[in-house]
């Protein structure tokens, strides 16, 4: 019996997968070009965000190929309520060890984006 138990885990996934995450999947690659219209999009905004995140006077942008951006700043407390006041989002990531300082910014459409820059005191274009 534990011959055929190993056996039958070589047929799970290593990760959980819902069935809304396998339907959205099965839809996402019947639809490649609007994905990698959406895909490019993503990345043309995270560049931008990237490249004014950098003109900050006292926050650094660490480099991402990811959907989000880390950024370092002097008081991750701070930071967050600053843009919490202002109507935006981020995530706090002072609490793990290697990112003191550090929130994390989504990379969503550009008028997200620009709410996201202009509440971090940074000009859009």
């Amino acid at each position: 019996m534990p011959c055929l138990l190993r056996q039958l885990r070589k047929l799970v996934p290593p990760f959980a997968v819902s069935v809304m995450q396998s339907v959205i999947a099965q839809v996402a690659l019947a639809h490649r070009a609007y994905m990698r219209d959406g895909v490019a999009a993503t990345i043309q905004e995270q560049e931008r965000m990237t490249a004014a995140l950098r003109l900050h006077p006292t926050w650094k942008v660490v480099p991402s190929k990811a959907n989000s951006l880390h950024v370092g700043t002097p008081d991750a407390v701070d930071s967050f309520n600053s843009l919490l006041a202002k109507g935006v989002l981020v995530r706090r990531q002072d609490s793990h060890v290697t990112l003191e300082g550090c929130i994390r910014v989504s990379v969503g459409n550009r008028e997200a984006n620009d709410a996201f820059l202009a509440a971090a005191g940074l000009a859009t274009n």
